[in-house]
């Protein structure tokens, strides 16, 4: 059973990277944000099999040729005992909201002796465009293809996926806290035809429940298959634009501050590895905050975090200011919350030593904080290129 677990575990995170990477980059940072691009990074909690819990990263790694076609690559990572696990997955997630799959691998580290990689190939691509799917209509997606694992025999199975969108605008808990205007997809699938391992036999006929909810600019922020069970869900992402080229980058993110937990910071020497911001021209930060609890969202307290906007030397004055509007997260307006925004814009041209630095927008725990914060930050600023 563990190896049909991890299969499904395998479908839920290709839904997660694909769904992760479905950008832009403009000089006002006084927008929604982004949804996620080639840029993105995001970072899932997921449940695996033997009930326990592990980070896993998600990013595009570029684009690979995959049985016999060009695809875009997407790779999730996530640690075990002997090392790091990576799975890869081949389709289309640039194209808007349209998702396309075709297949994928998996890398098990080299100290696990007890599982094999492998590669799934689908013989046809599956292709869902979320925008195009009514409320209430149930889709029917036929899915066939092989599985190979090293140094076993071909495995070949078939089967349905039954799905419906039941919501475009639900609230639902997650990791990020309560976020609204969410769409949900509720669906099974049925393995109908198996052959090449004994397991297939065993699950022939099972039908797997699974939900998906899915955020227009965050994207896949939850799923769950109740019959195993196995679930995870967002608890972060980065978007970094591209720090490569040009003279202007546009960098943002969204985490959770919880009481005792790590910092949240967004930093332009994270996206590229460089002091490469140039000093000599001002930078656009902007930083929203929210009681990820939904009562406290709904309160007029002062998020009780501590608050840096800076550069690699100093720091800059800023003002918390509440409001009852979002400008990063606009489908959330008129749930009654209270958002908390800061806003500098500045240059550090008095800043010691050579032109290139980094600036950043952090946001800490404190002693005396006894609520989760969500935090989302976006900088735009000047690229130096000496």
């Amino acid at each position: 059973m563990k190896t049909i677990r991890f299969r499904l575990s395998f479908l839920s995170l290709s839904l997660a990277a694909l769904a992760a990477a479905c950008g832009g980059s403009s000089e006002d940072v006084k927008r929604p944000l982004d949804p996620p691009g080639r840029d993105t990074q995001a970072t899932y909690q997921v449940q695996v099999t033997d009930g326990g819990e592990v980070t896993a990263q998600v990013r595009f790694v570029g684009e690979t040729d995959f049985n016999g076609q060009t695809w875009e690559k997407y790779e999730i990572t996530y640690p075990k005992p002997e090392g790091t696990k990576v799975a890869h997955v081949f389709g289309v997630a640039s194209e808007g909201r349209r998702i396309v799959v075709a297949g994928g691998d998996v890398v098990y580290p080299p100290g696990d002796t007890r599982h094999k990689d492998y590669v799934v190939t689908l013989d046809t691509p599956i292709a869902i465009d979320p925008d195009t799917v009514p409320v209430g209509q149930t889709q029917t997606t036929p899915v066939s293809g092989t599985v190979q694992i090293v140094g076993q025999p071909e495995i070949r199975a078939a089967g349905t996926v039954t799905w419906t969108k039941t919501s475009t605008d639900a609230v639902v808990e997650t990791r990020l806290g309560t976020v609204a205007g969410v769409e949900v997809y509720e669906g099974e699938a049925v393995l109908t035809e198996g052959e090449g391992h004994w397991i297939l036999d065993a699950v022939k006929g099972m039908k797997v429940r699974g939900t998906v909810w899915m955020h227009p600019t965050m994207g896949l922020v939850k799923y769950e298959t109740p019959d195993f069970p196995l679930s995870g869900g967002l608890s972060g992402s980065r978007s970094c634009g591209d720090p490569t080229s040009g003279d202007w980058n546009t960098i943002q993110a969204v985490g959770v501050v919880a009481p005792g937990g790590e910092a949240f910071d967004l930093s332009t020497s994270d996206c590229s590895g460089e002091w490469d911001a140039d000093k000599m021209r001002h930078a656009q930060m902007l930083l929203e905050l929210r009681f990820a609890d939904d009562d406290k969202a709904r309160s007029n307290l002062t998020p009780p975090v501590d608050v840096t906007f800076g550069t690699g030397w100093g720091w800059f004055p800023f003002q918390l200011i509440p409001s009852p509007v979002s400008i990063f997260h606009p489908e959330e307006n008129g749930q009654g919350y209270t958002f908390w925004y800061a806003y500098v814009n500045e240059g550090a041209k008095n800043e010691p030593g050579d032109n290139g630095i980094l600036y950043h927008v952090e946001v800490r725990p404190t002693d005396y904080q006894n609520a989760a914060v969500r935090a989302a930050a976006r900088i735009h600023y000047g690229l130096y290129h000496p």
